[in-house]
């Protein structure tokens, strides 16, 4: 049933926006069976930042402040305590992971790798390299949902027209 839901929405979608809904469709999904919380969700969606990030130590070699806010805020989050710090006794390693052209498949330096979910590395994408945070989520779904909510067929007009009849009609709007 949702596939089917969701195929009919994303017939209305514009192709940047199907991403967007998939990834909300499958967070939904899981706060709703337990699996995420809903606190992990808002900083996915909305970011965060600290008000006062503090000292940068060793990084402020080559990590800019507003990220270091953002891995403060992170710090929030329960398997993110002591993350800042962790950062600093580490710094060279973690400039290599920031530095990676596709750091969502680099391993995460540090002990914290083995203790994050895919939702945490979602968030930890989110805090240090936004620029990589779509390929991540991409295949988040796809791992959690299925490719079928990723990679769609063309749409079809046959295949749409099949599912009408005389009191289903079908609207088409153009740009």
């Amino acid at each position: 049933i949702t596939l089917s839901v969701f195929n009919y929405v994303r017939r209305g979608l514009f192709e940047a926006d199907k991403l967007t809904v998939a990834t909300l469709l499958t967070l939904k999904i899981l706060v709703n069976d337990g699996k995420v919380d809903a606190d992990e969700v808002e900083f996915l969606v909305n970011g965060g930042s600290s008000i006062d990030p503090g000292n940068m130590g060793p990084l402020q070699e080559w990590m800019p402040e507003s990220i270091w806010a953002k891995v403060k805020a992170l710090e929030t989050l329960p398997r993110f305590k002591g993350f800042g710090d962790s950062m600093q006794s580490d710094s060279d390693e973690w400039r290599d992971w920031f530095d990676t052209e596709q750091a969502e498949e680099a391993q995460i330096p540090g002990e914290i790798s083995t203790i994050l979910s895919a939702i945490d590395r979602l968030m930890l994408l989110r805090a240090m390299r936004p620029d990589r945070l779509m390929n991540s989520l991409a295949s988040f779904v796809t791992n959690t949902m299925g490719k079928d909510y990723i990679s769609q067929k063309p749409f079809s007009m046959s295949s749409a027209f099949e599912e009408t009849n005389k009191r289903t009609p079908m609207f088409f709007v153009l740009f």
